[in-house]
C-alpha cells in the first residue's frame, strides 16, 4: 500500500511545484495533514476490530494463537501510518529533486528490524509459539513497528532540513481531494483484490494444519523477492 499511495501522491506535489500560481507550502502541508489524520482514523478503527480482522483472515487458529495473532495486529497497525506519512514525506522529497533520502530509509528500518531479531535470539527467543512470552512478544511487535516508524522519522528529519515546514494544517481546502480519489481509484481496486486473494488464501492455510501460515507467508515473501530481483 506504501508504493500505492507513493504512486498517486508523487504527481501532485511535481505538479503543483510547477504552477507559480499555487503556495507550493500551503497545498504541501495540507496534503501531508489530510494523509496524517486519514490514517490515524484508519488506525484507530483497525486497532479496535483487530479481533475481528484477525478471525475474518485465520479462522483456523487456535485460542493462543488467535490472542497472539490480536496483540501482534494492534501493535502492527500504526505502521498504516508510519508508512503513509513516509510515501507522501517521499513524494515531497522527489518533488524538491531529493532522491537519495526516500531510496535509503528503508535501510533503518531493515537495521531496525535485524537488531528487533538478534535481540529476541539473545534472550532465549524460538519458533515455538507455546514458549513465546508477553516480553518477547512485545520486543518482536514493537521493534518490527519501530523499524517503519524510525524510517518515517529519517524522511521527516531529510524533509525540514530541505527547506520544508513541517507543520499540520486542520483545512484541507485546496488539495484537490476528488482529483486524489480520481487518481486513487485503479489503485486502490488494485490493492484491495490483492488484499482480498491473500485473505482467501491465509483462511485456507490457517485451517491446513499446523504451521501452514508461515509456510505461505515464507513462500510469498521469497517469490516477491525473486520478482524484484528479476526487475
Amino acid at each position: 500500500m506504501g508504493g500505492a499511495a507513493a504512486s498517486v501522491l508523487v504527481p501532485l506535489p511535481v505538479r503543483v511545484a510547477a504552477d507559480d500560481h499555487i503556495d507550493t507550502d500551503l497545498f504541501t502541508q495540507r496534503l501531508l495533514s489530510l494523509v496524517l489524520y486519514g490514517l490515524s482514523a484508519v488506525v484507530i478503527m483497525t486497532i479496535i476490530a483487530a479481533p475481528l480482522i484477525v478471525d475474518l483472515t485465520v479462522p483456523g487458529f487456535s485460542s493462543v494463537q488467535r490472542g497472539l495473532a490480536v496483540d501482534f495486529t494492534r501493535i502492527f497497525l500504526p505502521q498504516i501510518l508510519f508508512y503513509g506519512i513516509s510515501a507522501t514525506l517521499a513524494a515531497i522529497l522527489n518533488a524538491r529533486g531529493c532522491f537519495a533520502a526516500p531510496m535509503w530509509a528503508p535501510v533503518a528500518n531493515n537495521l531496525i528490524v535485524t537488531a528487533t531479531a538478534g535481540t529476541f535470539l539473545l534472550v532465549g527467543g524460538t519458533g515455538q509459539m507455546e514458549t513465546l512470552t508477553q516480553g518477547q512478544m512485545l520486543l518482536l511487535s514493537i521493534g518490527t513497528s519501530a523499524g517503519v516508524g524510525v524510517q518515517m522519522v529519517v524522511l521527516a528529519v531529510v524533509t525540514r532540513r530541505a527547506g520544508f515546514p513541517l507543520r499540520l494544517r486542520a483545512n484541507p481546502r485546496g488539495v484537490a481531494v476528488r482529483r486524489i480519489a480520481a487518481m486513487a481509484g485503479w489503485t486502490i481496486a488494485s490493492v484491495t483484490a490483492t488484499q482480498i486473494a491473500l485473505i482467501v488464501v491465509t483462511r485456507l492455510a490457517s485451517q491446513a494444519g499446523p504451521g501452514a501460515v508461515s509456510v505461505f507467508s515464507n513462500a510469498y515473501t521469497c517469490s516477491n523477492c525473486r520478482t524484484r530481483s528479476s526487475r
